[in-house]
């Protein structure tokens, strides 16, 4: 039976060990970031303008895209507004 050998791990893989990590943030951030799934149901008309309108602007722009950037346009409009 061949003798095994058995190396030491280098020294800076245990001082990177021992060092240990840091959070990369807190709780609150990671829910307000965290996606949420929902159905919208919408007129066919609706659709429509939404297509012509990403057709458009440059690049290829997913629905979901476009209707999360009207929203957030939504939202900054109403928030300066001091309404909503």
């Amino acid at each position: 039976m061949p003798k095994s050998t058995i190396s030491r791990r280098p020294q800076d893989l245990d001082d990177a060990i021992n060092r240990g990590g840091t959070a990369a943030t807190n709780e609150d951030e990671l829910d307000d970031e965290r996606l949420h799934t929902v159905n919208i149901r919408l007129p066919m008309r609706v659709w429509k303008q939404i297509d012509a309108l990403r057709k458009k602007q440059p690049g290829m722009v997913s629905r979901n895209t476009w209707i999360a950037q009207a929203i957030e346009d939504k939202l900054e409009g109403e928030g300066k507004t001091g309404t909503g």
